[in-house]
């Protein structure tokens, strides 16, 4: 996912699916306010992120509710045929509440 080590995340819901093609649905808080501070920028150009985005991707965990969210994200491509839909809110508390759909194909 090509996540920053620097930054401290408080993990917040995680599930996997494994078959043909592997699948992740993470959420967690980024204890910044500013996602270039989340994510290894080199990989994952965040200026490419746009207000408004959706992640129409659906869990039957309670914790994902991405899909109802109005977020600041994009679809980011990633090397060996990997991908990630990846969008954020900015918190009261200056954190990110950050929701990432990883998966190949």
């Amino acid at each position: 996912m090509h996540l920053n080590p620097d930054t401290a995340i408080e993990p917040e819901g995680f599930i996997q699916t494994i078959g043909i093609d592997e699948a992740i649905w993470f959420r967690f808080k980024a204890n910044t306010d500013d996602i270039n501070n989340v994510f290894d920028t080199s990989i994952v150009d965040t200026k490419k992120f746009t207000s408004g985005y959706k992640i129409n991707s659906s869990t039957q965990e309670s914790w994902w509710d991405a899909s109802e969210k109005n977020l600041t994200g994009n679809d980011i491509k990633l090397p060996n045929v990997k991908y990630m839909r990846v969008g954020y809110l900015k918190n009261q508390d200056e954190s990110l509440t950050v929701y990432i759909m990883w998966f190949e194909t």
